[in-house]
């Protein structure tokens, strides 16, 4: 497998984007991420150090033989740290990561060279026989000083004891890989073997079966990533990715020990469950997270410090950041334990201290902060964010710092996911979060104001529509809806409903927030935003008329095709027949009907589905209905049709 891994460019090719390789024919690479089937890009390692990606077709699979393959891992891991690439684009986390990725093609390649014969030297057994005991040495013939450690000790009784003699691993002739972390500078030395046979012999059968059956404490595994955490200062997923790695590595070269290795395989993967109390005490995360969190109360408490200069607030800043990097590093578990217990106290005194701090240096770690809140609990929101002063301070923050985008759009994620949900907020929110703040977010959608004024602003449009479609979740009927009044007001929304129907072609839902949290957030069973919106939307005859007909026709060429491709027990499908059933009724369709014919098709198909749920039935009845009350003679096809035959018959 590590030899698939090797490539070597073609072609000469100069990068233009920071996080690409430049790269001459005949350079070599090792691919640290894979894809199946194999894409345009490769995320690579180059012989230099430097991580980033190369064009696909500008590479070729190189091979060479197993020992020449070693050295250039070897070489490579050496140079592999934080001095050979930019920080900017290359973090110290995918930087251990690729450190993981060639330890263990290592092992594959060194396992591949011991396997071969003649690899490794021939060994002998003599015996001796001393007056007082019998014991069996494992001699290297070719090292006359194998420096050997002899372990055990003659049996006084004069029966035969067996001894166990062990290879210094200096003793063959191989490299030793060096890992290097740029915050630590761990070195870890791999124990290689000589012999495809293990190089260890146990004291008879008995021992080897004390051996398999040795019991494992609960707390070891913890034990062991609570070490290495605080030696290398790793995350703890690459905590246990090393020490998997490790383990996994001896009990494939020690297979007498592989019953323990694997019960602590086990233990490994379970630690992150539930932590026993005595692991939850004696972990450092836990420790420092609590004096992070004490130390941010006092200072919430303390009214002076509203006042200090911006330089005094450095400690502060700086424990903020060691907060932040806690919570993203350290066990989820632990740091759940550190956020949410005590009625989670610590998440409303961050939301508390984040309202009333008005200092950018400040607000922007406590931001920071509250994303990572929401990484480790996503399903905090009405109890927690809802019904606090954070929706409020949000939506201040997005009607008040429109010049600071950073600071701007950080307040429209966390006001996304506030309102992602889709449930209810207390009802004295709306004193906060209103018709002002509808208006100033289409303001930005649409690059001018209600009166038509332009308003000039470099906020990205797509950090902009996110919040107001979260925001339209909750609103159950159209007549109270904020952000429905907001529009009907305007003349034109023109930005906003032309990126509306690109989202529903590409069948993407931005308020699920998956570029920034990694992973799509609960939603509650809500339905997608944008679908609802557009509903909502032609729904209402006066709203509908805000798009162009043509706008209309490109609609019904997505809703077709989706129809046409969807699964049938996706509930998406739903959402496409009522938006197709409002736009048919409340738009020129009927007038002048696009694709009728396949759109009859596409619901005729649905109807005579058995799978198909009744309520998708019912709508196809009521699209059916709409269709045939417009008349076969009121649409432009067939008129057109009836021209064209009139026209050849009396011509």
């Amino acid at each position: 497998m590590a030899a698939h891994l090797l490539i070597r460019a073609i072609y000469d090719y100069q990068a233009s984007d920071l996080k690409v390789l430049h790269c001459k024919a005949g350079d070599r690479f090792i691919i640290i991420k894979q894809t199946e089937p194999r894409g345009d890009w490769l995320y690579v390692v180059n012989c230099q150090g430097k991580l980033g990606y190369i064009p696909a077709n500008y590479t070729e699979p190189d091979s060479l033989e197993d020992s020449k393959l070693l050295e250039l891992i070897d070489t490579i891991i050496s140079v592999l740290d934080a001095d050979h690439n930019d920080p900017k684009i290359i973090t110290i986390r995918q930087i251990n990561h690729a450190q993981v990725k060639l330890t263990q093609l290592r092992c594959e390649v060194l396992s591949q060279l011991q396997s071969k014969p003649g690899a490794v030297s021939s060994k002998k057994i003599t015996t001796n026989q001393p007056s007082d005991a019998n014991f069996i040495e494992v001699v290297n013939t070719n090292d006359p000083d194998p420096n050997l450690y002899k372990l055990g000790e003659n049996d006084s009784s004069g029966n035969v004891q067996e001894h166990i003699l062990v290879y210094n691993c200096d003793s063959i002739n191989v490299q030793k890989p060096v890992i290097s972390t740029s915050e630590a500078g761990i070195q870890v030395d791999l124990i290689e073997q000589t012999t495809n046979d293990p190089t260890i012999l146990v004291q008879g059968e008995t021992t080897l079966d004390e051996m398999a059956t040795i019991e494992i404490d609960d707390s070891l595994a913890a034990d062991l990533i609570e070490r290495v955490r605080v030696s290398t200062e790793l995350s703890h997923g690459m905590c246990k990715l090393t020490i998997e790695t490790v383990i996994n590595y001896l009990r494939e070269k020690m297979p007498m020990i592989e019953k323990t290795m694997t019960k602590l395989i086990d233990k490994l993967e379970a630690v992150d469950q539930c932590p026993s109390p005595l692991v939850m005490k004696n972990s450092s995360d836990l420790i420092k997270l609590r004096e992070l969190f004490h130390k941010l109360w006092i200072c919430k408490a303390d009214e002076q410090q509203r006042g200090w200069p911006i330089h005094d607030d450095e400690e502060m800043e700086s424990s903020l950041i060691e907060m932040v990097k806690l919570l993203a590093n350290a066990n989820p578990t632990i740091s759940r334990e550190a956020m949410f217990s005590n009625n989670c106290d610590n998440v409303y005194m961050v939301i508390s201290y984040f309202h009333e701090e008005t200092k950018k240096s400040l607000k922007m770690q406590l931001y920071s902060v509250l994303m990572e809140i929401i990484r480790l609990n996503d399903n905090m929101i009405e109890d927690n964010f809802l019904s606090t002063v954070l929706p409020a301070s949000l939506a201040n923050e997005m009607i008040n710092h429109r010049d600071d985008i950073e600071r701007w759009s950080k307040a429209s994620i966390l006001f996304t996911y506030v309102f992602g949900s889709g449930q209810k907020p207390p009802i004295n929110l709306y004193e906060h979060v209103n018709e002002k703040y509808v208006n100033s977010q289409l303001d930005l959608i649409e690059g001018e104001d209600i009166e038509g004024n332009k308003l000039e602003h470099k906020i990205p449009l797509e950090m902009c529509i996110p919040p107001i479609l979260a925001f339209n979740l909750h609103f159950d009927l159209n007549e109270s809806n904020l952000v429905l009044k907001a529009i009907r007001m305007r003349s034109n929304v023109k930005c906003l409903m032309e990126n509306l129907v690109s989202y529903l072609n590409w069948e993407e839902d931005p308020t699920l927030l998956i570029n920034y949290f990694g992973k799509p957030m609960k939603t509650c069973d809500r339905p997608n935003a944008v679908h609802k919106l557009l509903t909502e939307v032609f729904e209402d005859p006066e709203l509908a008329n805000l798009f162009y007909y043509n706008d209309v026709r490109v609609m019904i060429d997505i809703l077709i095709s989706h129809l046409n491709n969807i699964q049938d027990e996706d509930e998406n499908r739903f959402s496409y027949l009522k938006l197709l059933y409002n736009i048919i009724k409340n738009t020129n369709y009927k007038e002048e009907p696009h694709k009728l014919i396949e759109v009859n098709q596409c619901i005729d198909a649905i109807y005579s589905h058995e799978s198909s749920p009744d309520n998708e039935k019912r709508m196809v009845r009521m699209i059916k209905e709409l269709l045939e009350w417009s008349g076969a003679f009121g649409s432009m096809e067939v008129f057109n049709l009836v021209y064209l035959i009139a026209h050849l018959i009396f011509n």
